[in-house]
């Protein structure tokens, strides 16, 4: 019974196999991706999904640090996968991951790491802020290596009307001007601080007034990088502030943008002319 069985079948164990090879392909468990740890420095990247998250040969998304591009439906979301399509060169093309050590994945199961060019050792994360294809977003504790630099790069693109700042102001705007701009998400606002109220996992900064309000929230994890930076938040009441940050709509409350890092707050002297 059992030889008439193995007989039967053996004319079907090609079809099997491809089956099942098939499938491990689908589920990303093909045999070099299995023996591919998280922790290895060169993938090979097969798809560029936008242009701040790549997908590698296992299927495997990887977010890019310190960038926020613009989605793909909107104005310059087709530039912005484009150059990143062009800066990897022809697909499958390998590169770089340095994959942040403290928090190597996002809420989403994407790989969080800067991207680095293997043949020049260029930063994907900077081109991109240099052409005004994006805009900072620094996720804790991930970002802070590189803050400063990422930052500065911004400002000077944003500057020099680069990209897609070409068509937005280079200035600081009010709340009420901030809270009207639809696109981009990313805005510079400034205003005085009325109040300051304190919750459970961050401070917030109300700036303007009436409708015009908006939120500045301070997770209470980075308070200690403002204090080491010099910035008192306590002492910005009744101050102006320019604060930098994505501005969120929830559907229901005041509109918020997170500031985690100094870089992204400050508080001008009177003379600055801000």
């Amino acid at each position: 019974m059992w030889q008439m069985n193995l007989r039967l079948l053996l004319p079907a164990a090609p079809a099997l196999l491809l089956v099942a090879a098939w499938a491990a392909d689908r589920a990303g468990l093909t045999p070099d991706c299995a023996q591919q740890p998280v922790g290895e420095r060169i993938w090979t990247v097969t798809r560029v999904i936008d242009g701040d998250t790549l997908e590698d040969a296992c299927g495997r998304r990887i977010r890019v640090l310190n960038v926020d591009t613009p989605e793909r439906d909107t104005p310059d979301g087709p530039s912005a996968t484009a150059f990143t399509r062009c800066w990897l060169g022809p697909l499958p093309a390998t590169a770089e991951i340095d994959i942040c050590p403290t928090s190597p994945r996002d809420r989403y199961g994407r790989v969080l790491a800067r991207v680095h060019r293997v043949t020049d050792d260029t930063d994907l994360s900077s081109a991109l802020l240099a052409n005004g294809l994006a805009w900072p977003m620094f996720i804790p504790p991930c970002a802070t290596a590189n803050v400063t630099t990422d930052t500065a790069t911004y400002e000077q693109a944003r500057r020099h009307r680069i990209g897609l700042w070409a068509h937005h102001t280079t200035e600081p705007v009010p709340p009420r001007i901030a809270l009207a701009q639809q696109y981009p998400p990313f805005v510079m606002v400034s205003g005085r601080v009325q109040r300051i109220d304190t919750h459970k996992r961050y401070i917030t900064l109300i700036v303007g007034r009436g409708p015009h309000t908006l939120q500045i929230r301070i997770g209470r994890r980075s308070l200690p990088r403002f204090a080491e930076a010099g910035i008192d938040i306590e002492r910005l009441r009744g101050g102006r502030v320019v604060a930098m940050g994505k501005l969120y709509r929830p559907e229901r409350g005041q509109p918020y943008l997170y500031v985690d890092y100094p870089q992204l707050l400050r508080a001008p002297s009177p003379d600055s002319g801000q």
